[in-house]
This record gives C-alpha cells, sequence and structure tokens, in this order.
C-alpha cells in the first residue's frame, strides 16, 4: 500500500512536471528550446525526489521504474504514430517530428528507467548519473549556446568549452546535494561521509563533462548515463 501511495505520488510529480512546462510554453515565458532543456533538468531531478517515499522492500524499485517505463513507453507510441501529443512534440524534441522522440527522448527515459532498477536508492551510483544526466547534460547545452560561441572544443567544434564547464559544475552540484540527502535520511548501503561525496562526484562530473563533450550526437543520454553510472560504481564501490 506505501509503495502503491508513493507510485501514484511520483506519477502525478511527473505529469506536472509536464503541466509546468507547457504553461510556461503557452504563456510565452519559455520558448521551444527552453521547453526542452526545462523537460530534460526538471523531469529526473523530481523524479529522484520521491524515490524516499517508498519501501524498503525489494520490489520497491520495480514499483517506482515503471514511472519513466510508462513515460518512455509513451514516447515510444507517439515516436512510431500511434498516439498524437502536440505538446509533447513541442516540449521534448527540436524539430517538432515525431521521429525524435524515438532518439534522445527515448533514450533518456530508458536510462531512468534501468538506472532505478540497477542501483536504486541505497545505492549512490545510480542517483549520480541521474544527476549527471539531468542537471549536467541539461546545462551544458544551454551555457554552451550562451556563451560558448567562438570558444569550440578542440575534438568536437559541436561543444564548447562553456558548456562543458557548465555540464562539470552543475552535475557535481546536483549529485552531491542529492546523495547527501539520501545519506541524511540513513537512505545509503553503506553510508558515505561528506568528504567521500564530494571527491567522488567531482571525479565523476569531470568523467561526465569529458563524455558529454564527444561527437556522438543522439547518443549523449547513453554514453554520458553510462560513463557516470560505471565511474561512480568503481569510486563507491556500490
Amino acid at each position: 500500500m506505501n509503495d502503491a501511495i508513493a507510485w501514484i505520488i511520483s506519477l502525478f510529480g511527473l505529469a506536472s512536471c509536464f503541466a509546468v512546462v507547457d504553461l510556461l510554453r503557452s504563456n510565452g515565458v519559455l520558448g521551444p528550446r527552453g521547453c526542452r532543456k526545462a523537460t530534460h533538468i526538471g523531469t529526473g531531478l523530481v523524479y529522484l525526489l520521491f524515490w524516499p517515499l517508498y519501501s524498503p522492500g525489494p520490489s520497491a524499485k520495480f514499483v517506482c521504474a515503471t514511472v519513466p517505463g510508462l513515460a518512455t513507453f509513451y514516447f515510444w507510441m507517439v515516436g512510431i504514430g500511434a498516439c498524437r501529443d502536440k505538446s509533447l512534440l513541442e516540449r521534448s524534441t527540436r524539430s517538432g517530428q515525431r521521429q525524435e522522440l524515438l532518439k534522445g527522448p527515448l533514450w533518456y527515459g530508458l536510462a531512468h528507467t534501468l538506472l532505478t532498477v540497477a542501483f536504486w536508492r541505497t545505492s549512490p551510483s545510480g542517483i549520480t548519473a541521474i544527476a549527471m544526466l539531468c542537471a549536467g547534460d541539461g546545462a551544458a547545452e544551454g551555457f554552451g549556446r550562451r556563451y560558448g560561441r567562438g570558444n569550440p572544443l578542440p575534438h568536437n567544434s559541436q561543444k564548447t568549452w562553456a558548456g562543458s564547464t557548465a555540464c562539470l559544475i552543475f552535475g557535481f552540484l546536483a549529485a552531491v546535494a542529492y546523495i547527501q540527502t539520501a545519506a541524511y535520511l540513513g537512505l545509503l548501503q553503506p553510508q558515505q561521509p561528506f568528504g567521500s561525496i564530494v571527491a567522488t562526484s567531482a571525479i565523476v562530473s569531470l568523467a561526465s563533462a569529458a563524455a558529454e563533450s564527444l561527437p556522438v550526437g543522439e547518443w549523449d543520454n547513453v554514453v554520458i548515463s553510462l560513463v557516470a553510472a560505471t565511474s561512480a560504481r568503481l569510486l563507491y564501490g556500490c
């Protein structure tokens, strides 16, 4: 019953994020690019906030994972043309074409689903990976476009030093904040001292920023998630 209530709250919270972005778009506060970035950054970080509501039972992570799982399935349905959702296309794509949902947005949702099942809230690795994917990668494009003109990276002219720096800083801050919160609530097993959280998050942020800078196109969500989760797992050992 506890997990069922937590699931309803999580689903409502995710739907509320979409509704807020749609409201800001309809009122002219956010343009198409701003909507896409707000969705990218906000949904995952809000999703993490609901993890402590679930029970410590072994099935809780599977129940929780169905929240991004259902969203991903809906992305896929709209992407193949089985459903129509103009708001979703305006909120989550660059081109407004439904086929784009089958690329980055689909992998974004799958990453949240798989990271939830693979690590869950007892491990700082999954929390770190989601924080890097949402805050780090989300900030990279926005800051790169705004402040990185004329300052591209030597190995990828489509990415900038400003974007990579933003990825490192915002990914680091989000990871430390969320992992420290989980530690404070007694969710991590084993518990991690604050110094270890800061040092490990800094290293993982650097690795994630390097991964974000690679010329991998629509696979960036996959690459960042894998690099962040793997490096955090190696450093934390859990």
